[in-house]
């Protein structure tokens, strides 16, 4: 989460008949904050807790209020939220219609965050760029009326198309970003088409509202240039047009939203508009004449950044073509993709999803930092880093990779610990640690190295590792205390820690456990590369120490309790949290497939926390679907392609938008966004790293090729594969062609690397059960295999399978 800023606000006469005005419809519970100033703003403006904003929307239905607000006012609604719910969870506060995407550059600070209205949020905390339309006697929001609908350009790149289809008039607004003066811009084009055969005439508003796609951003004063034919916001540069608008205004509370200024399709406001309540707005009007079937279109900018109000670059950016730079963002990504990892299946919507994630990751990493999402988690977690990382190693993105991790020498501090994040809110209180990072810190290191095989970059890296580990070590004896002569359920643990949200309250939370001995295995690997025998001892000691002790409290625990399988700590019960423990099997890999406790956790998850087999969490109140990508990885490793493919066909349905962003969060009603980012960069990677598993997967010191093939995918003679992908092992690829008719299997491979140590395996499953009779590998007869499996100890080119 981002640090939110106070909000401070001096009761003046303004601000005493603001109120005022909304005094009728005002409760009790919120008469008490009247004289106090609203509480500083974070109990009512911030979020509207039975306060300001939900009196405003209630007392004025006609202003033009968000979409999500609209929908979460509306009792006809899937998203309607009550409004006496309580801090943070009402109708002003977004939980219901959390939706959007992402534009923005590679090398940008900040991500423009764009709404299914097609709003735009230049970046976390600020005003918001809305649309209206005066047509037909009538002031319209975007989606009041009509539908909408919305897509990536090419399935794929970060230019963003709305379309709001009215009965004669189609409104599409195609937004991007791109650099201008090496600052970070966003451009949208707003075209608009008369479908009839008439003439239209109409009046379109381009709005700068505190409303954005999230929640209610106090703004405290929007101002417009006639000049510059820009608006500035708190004194910063803002919207830029490229022509100037017929008219103009901006107002603040007392005199009203600027929609009412707006509402006989014209303005005659001000220039400024200043508001205590933060809730200054302004508001822009270009009249457009349509003939029959007619285009038009109107550009406008947007600063991503932060900028003071410069003549030259608004200049600048005025003057700018839309299309060169569209057309430039077009090519960059284009050759971005190039060589890297991609996939060949009868199915567009996994491989245009796969393609956006892998864009999504690029845009969120900035420098040596990578961030989990656009908003609340513009910050950096090493949780969440060290999945998007791998995703993004197996991808193809190994430089990119190897500038975040110069991060982890910034993150460790003098005592050892990793922090778990940058982001001052959590930082600064030396309470709020989070255990689990020290593994996820370590395993990423090492899997980087597992990737490059850069020993000197690995010799740098390794005293944090180890510096790291004597931090363990030191800290397991907190829990290293008998009661009466006994060891209590958390003996040898690590202490209680706020762990992932995911797993529960603080705790002695066996997912720091888990990834603690990950970690420990992974820092004996990189002390055996270098030669540290002594370290390799130590190290081993510590980690079957803690192994010990992590499964003898998990045998305890479920014994003592009669529990189906271990809860996420030794003092929970087993409830949807139980999902952090899966991370024994994936992505740490510290058992095996068949182990018997982590079996337990996956049969409970599957058959009590999987409603239309996507993992609901009961903190949230939504489908997860980055975690439920991770159980089906896990699914994965143990070949279950019946559950694996009654996952991934509603989740991939159901658990991302119309332009492949990934909440974290999806509601249970609206299958729109409802906890978290509505994008989640983690979810991203998880599901690259699921598409990439079920086609090729590291297991057991083997390259799995094929290994969960969906039935679907092979109901045809379609050839399947994937291509430039990369292992530990070397750069992979391979094509699986099947002929039905003819009852065999053609793969051909291409790897570059070094043979495995216990070789290839190939997964061949006849849709009709038939059993493998005869094998052929690079042109002669090969004779280890099995019903469905074909084992390869050598480097090939070809493999012709028969049943």
């Amino acid at each position: 989460m981002t640090n939110q800023r106070e909000i401070k606000f001096v009761l003046d006469g303004i601000t005493e008949r603001a109120l005022d005005k909304n005094s009728e419809i005002l409760d009790d519970d919120f008469v008490h904050v009247h004289s106090g100033v609203i509480k500083a703003a974070k109990e009512t403006v911030w979020t509207g807790w039975r306060g300001l904003l939900t009196t405003t929307v209630l007392g004025h239905p006609q202003w033009k209020w968000p979409l999500w607000v609209r929908g979460q006012f509306d009792m006809q609604s899937a998203g309607y939220s009550h409004i006496a719910h309580s801090y943070g969870a009402g109708p002003t506060y977004n939980r219901a219609y959390r939706s959007f995407s992402i534009v923005g550059t590679p090398e940008g600070e900040w991500e423009a965050i764009v709404g299914k209205d097609g709003s735009i949020m230049p970046r976390p905390e600020t005003y918001a760029l809305n649309f209206w339309v005066y047509l037909d006697g009538k002031l319209l929001a975007v989606g009041e009326e009509g539908t909408l609908s919305q897509r990536r350009m090419e399935g794929y790149l970060p230019v963003i198309e709305t379309t709001w289809l009215l009965p004669d008039v189609r409104i599409t607004f195609l937004s991007f970003a791109d650099k201008v003066d090496s600052k970070d811009v966003c451009f949208t084009r707003i075209q608009m088409t008369n479908l009839s055969e008439k003439v239209k005439r109409l009046s379109l508003f381009a709005v700068v509202t505190p409303w954005g796609p999230f929640q209610f951003y106090p703004v405290s004063e929007v101002k417009y240039s006639s000049e510059l034919c820009t608006f500035t916001v708190e004194g910063k540069a803002a919207v830029v047009f490229e022509n100037q608008p017929e008219s103009y205004g901006c107002s603040n509370y007392e005199d009203g939203y600027v929609c009412e200024d707006a509402s006989d399709g014209r303005l005659e406001g001000n220039s400024i508009g200043k508001c205590p309540l933060g809730f200054a707005s302004g508001a822009a009007c270009f009249p457009v004449n349509l003939s029959p079937n007619e285009d038009k279109v109107l550009d406008v900018k947007q600063l991503v950044d932060s900028v003071d109000l410069d003549t030259q670059l608004i200049t600048k950016i005025r003057s700018e073509d839309t299309d060169s730079h569209l057309q430039g963002v077009k090519e960059y990504w284009e050759n971005k993709l190039k060589g890297k990892m991609v996939i060949n299946i009868p199915d567009n919507l996994a491989f245009e999803a796969l393609k956006s994630a892998m864009v999504d990751l690029l845009l969120l990493k900035n420098g040596k930092n990578i961030y989990a999402g656009p908003i609340r988690y513009h910050g950096d977690w090493i949780r969440d880093r060290a999945h998007l990382l791998y995703a993004m190693e197996m991808a193809g993105f190994h430089e990119e990779v190897h500038e975040c991790m110069s991060y982890f020498e910034e993150a460790q501090g003098p005592d050892g610990y990793f922090w778990h994040t940058t982001v001052p809110l959590y930082k600064e209180d030396k309470n709020l640690k989070e255990f689990d990072s020290y593994g996820e810190a370590v395993w990423s290191m090492v899997q980087h190295y597992r990737f490059n095989k850069n020993r000197e970059w690995l010799q740098r890296m390794y005293p944090l590792m180890k510096k790291g580990t004597e931090f363990i070590k030191k800290l397991r004896l907190q829990t290293k205390v008998l009661e009466e002569g006994k060891e209590p359920l958390n003996y040898g643990l690590l202490p209680i820690s706020w762990s992932a949200e995911h797993t529960g309250p603080p705790d002695n939370i066996y997912y720091d456990d888990i990834w603690t001995v990950c970690g420990l295995k992974s820092a004996i690997f990189a002390a055996e590369e270098l030669g540290m025998s002594e370290d390799v001892i130590s190290m081993k000691k510590e980690c079957a120490d803690l192994e010990k002790c992590l499964w003898n409290s998990i045998d305890r625990t479920i014994e003592k309790k009669g529990l189906p399988c271990f809860p996420a700590s030794p003092y929970q019960e087993v409830t949807s949290t139980i999902i952090g423990n899966i991370a024994a099997l994936w992505p740490c890999k510290i058992v095996e497939s068949d182990n018997k406790r982590i079996n337990e956790v996956l049969e409970v998850l599957y058959s009590k926390h999987m409603p239309n087999y996507c993992w609901f969490h009961d903190i949230w109140g939504s489908y997860g679907p980055l975690f439920t990508w991770s159980i089906a990885n896990c699914f994965v490793q143990k070949r279950d392609v019946d559950k694996v493919a009654k996952i991934f066909k509603w989740t991939l349905e159901n658990g991302q938008t119309a332009t492949h962003s990934s909440p974290e969060g999806v509601h249970p009603k609206t299958l729109e966004g409802g906890e978290g980012d509505g994008l989640s960069g983690w979810a991203h990677a998880e599901y690259i790293m699921l598409i990439r598993n079920m086609l090729l997967l590291e297991q057991d010191e083997s390259l799995w090729i094929a290994p969960c093939l969906l039935p679907e995918w092979l109901s045809e003679n379609t050839s399947i594969g994937i291509q430039n992908t990369s292992s530990t092992f070397g750069q992979v690829g391979y094509s699986f062609s099947p002929d039905w008719v003819g009852g065999c299997i053609t793969v051909e491979m291409d790897f570059k690397g070094d043979l495995p140590k216990n070789g290839f395996k190939l997964f061949a499953d006849h849709p009709e059960g038939k059993s493998i009779k005869r094998v052929m590998v690079d042109g002669e007869n090969w004779h280890q295999f099995e019903s469905s499996k074909v084992n390869i100890s050598k480097i090939f080119k070809t493999v012709e399978v028969f049943f």
